[in-house]
């Protein structure tokens, strides 16, 4: 054994979910609610791809935050115990080679990859996302 603890509720969050989190916590499910507000987790985990994607959004004007982007995330990132997932080499492939039929989303398919990787569940409530049936989701 490696001295490192093995985790054994482990999540890896979906942007919206993280979103939510700090600006519209009233719109979590029940179910994911409760396991925040409880800290019923070992770990969170975080797509970089999901920091790209809140800074794509904002750019677009899809997404209006009360502060510049960098400072929120600053924010979002310490106000949660969360591990930052990279985009590894076999993450990246793994995103164009998915089985069965997902959808074109590139962050999508970075965050379901990842999740894959790391054989984790995702929070999500994204119906696509849900209804893949090669990833586990919360």
């Amino acid at each position: 054994m490696n001295g490192r603890p093995i985790l054994t509720k482990r999540y890896l969050l979906d942007t919206h979910i993280w979103l939510w989190i700090h600006g519209a916590p009233e719109k979590l499910p029940d179910k994911i609610a409760h396991l925040l507000m409880k800290r019923d987790f070992d770990e969170l985990c975080l797509s970089i791809i999901s920091i790209w994607e809140v800074c794509k959004l904002e750019e677009k004007g899809r997404l209006n935050l009360a502060v510049p982007a960098r400072k929120w995330m600053d924010y979002a990132i310490r106000s949660l115990p969360l591990n930052l997932v990279e985009i590894t080499p076999d993450i990246a492939c793994a995103s164009c080679s998915l089985p069965g039929n997902f959808h074109r989303d590139p962050a999508d398919q970075i965050i379901v990859a990842t999740a894959r990787e790391m054989g984790i569940p995702i929070l999500t409530t994204d119906a696509r996302i849900k209804e893949y049936p090669y990833v586990q989701t919360l």
